[in-house]
């Protein structure tokens, strides 16, 4: 998987568990949002097992993998993912880190060099809201994300237009308002589907296991920078 990939999917689990402030538009139930954030705010953290699905523009072919994710606020995560071949992903607050076991390397990356002054994610840091950085509006036409009967479908756009993604579709469950599924769309027109399976809010969870732990005979890198 392509590091900018790992970066939207990280991008993309920041921004699941974060209130959401919507604008005053005519065309967005503003009850709705205020559920979707209420709901939201009660939880401190989240696992679940996820199904991404990333749609390549430019070659026209589909991507699947899937494994297991962990959350907690702010800014610590861990994305392992089982198939089709073996990565992780951690955040611990500070630093990013990027493995595959297969490569006997990890890659590390300064969260202040994944979070700008422009990151749909900054305000999980505490620096921005959500309504400074998106435009919150109904899903287009063609936003379908999620297999639930009942579902509420939000899109975001953020009002920078320099950062990596062009655009968010949230599916949320319209039985309990907790997201379910993502779409990020990027602005080379590909698109990355992110499902969450079998949620679990303020369970039971490790929360050592958002320490990278480096393997023996594993070599840490820092990112390349070009």
């Amino acid at each position: 998987m392509k590091f900018l990939r790992l970066i939207s999917t990280f991008v993309a689990a920041l921004c699941v568990y974060a209130p959401v402030f919507a604008q005053k538009a005519e065309t967005v139930d503003q009850g709705q949002i205020l559920k979707i954030e209420s709901k939201f705010m009660q939880g401190k953290w989240f696992t679940a097992k996820f199904k991404q699905t990333f749609h390549n523009a430019a070659m026209g072919t589909v991507e699947v993998s899937g494994g297991t994710v962990a959350v907690e606020k702010p800014l610590k995560m861990r994305w392992e993912y089982k198939t089709p071949q073996e990565q992780t992903i951690v955040a611990d607050g500070k630093a990013v880190y990027f493995y595959v076991p297969s490569e006997k390397r990890a890659i590390v990356e300064q969260m202040g060099n994944v979070i700008n002054s422009r990151s749909p994610a900054l305000f999980l840091a505490g620096g921005r809201r959500l309504e400074e950085i998106f435009v919150v509006k109904p899903p287009q036409k063609g936003d379908e994300i999620g297999k639930m009967d009942g579902k509420i479908l939000l899109s975001l756009e953020p009002k920078e237009k320099g950062v990596s993604v062009s655009r968010m579709v949230l599916a949320v469950d319209a039985a309990d308002y907790s997201v379910r599924a993502i779409s990020l769309y990027d602005w080379a027109g590909n698109r990355s589907d992110i499902e969450f399976l079998g949620m679990e809010i303020n369970g039971k969870i490790d929360h050592g296991q958002f320490v990278f732990k480096k393997p023996a005979g594993v070599e840490l890198l820092d990112t390349p920078k070009f």
